[in-house]
């Protein structure tokens, strides 16, 4: 006869890759009111506000400090997402659940730059026309505007899939002990996971909070 614990275990291990491959399917692609909100705000800045988006310290203070918060948030989740799939790769890179969070940070990352260079040309109307008292753009500074608009939301994009990274970080910590030191993964895979997002936000937040002043203090 079979061992209901065993079978139960079986019924919940089976149970907890479903959950996980259902998130990381999603993780792959944004939802549709992300793409939709991101869409928006690329016609409204772009046609009517593209020097906010050239130079967000031109803004007023209020909306400075909002602009400021948001670009620190941004980058401070793009940075942890970034790191976390560099150790996934590091440690399980063979793994399924590695492979699928570096597939679902390159989408959202493609889409980002599409998104971006949406923006970017739709920018190219400061070559005509300027704000008051402000000088046209060159082509040169198109460019400029045009490569920063794909970076600003390709690291938006990035960013968005930072709840995703959890499952496959623990599972690539689990997997860093071979051999001998299998018996300890799990102790392993705490100490190594402490270490890491520890370490990595403290940098991210270092970060963020360069990004915050530079905007601030721009």
């Amino acid at each position: 006869m079979l061992d209901r614990r065993d079978t139960h275990s079986d019924i919940s291990e089976s149970s907890k890759d479903r959950n996980f491959n259902s998130a990381m399917d999603r993780a792959s692609q944004p939802s549709a009111f992300l793409i939709w909100l991101l869409f928006a705000l690329i016609v409204y800045t772009g046609w009517l506000a593209p020097q906010y988006v050239a130079d967000p310290t031109t803004m007023e203070r209020p909306w400075r400090r909002v602009v400021a918060t948001a670009l620190a948030v941004v980058v401070f989740a793009a940075f942890s997402t970034l790191n976390f799939t560099a150790y996934s790769l590091l440690f399980a890179r063979g793994s399924e659940s590695a492979r699928k969070l570096i597939m679902a940070v390159a989408n959202r990352a493609a889409i980002g730059a599409i998104l971006g260079a949406l923006l970017g040309l739709r920018m190219a109307t400061m070559m005509v026309r300027a704000p008051s008292g402000a000088e046209r753009v060159t082509f040169l500074g198109f460019e400029s505007n045009l490569s920063n608009a794909i970076t600003l939301f390709t690291l938006i994009l990035i960013a968005t899939a930072w709840p995703y990274c959890w499952g496959p970080l623990r599972e690539a910590f689990s997997g860093a002990a071979k051999g001998p030191l299998e018996r300890y993964k799990t102790k392993i895979a705490l100490v190594l996971g402490v270490f890491v997002v520890i370490g990595t936000h403290k940098l991210g937040f270092g970060i963020a909070f360069a990004v915050y002043r530079g905007v601030m203090n721009g």
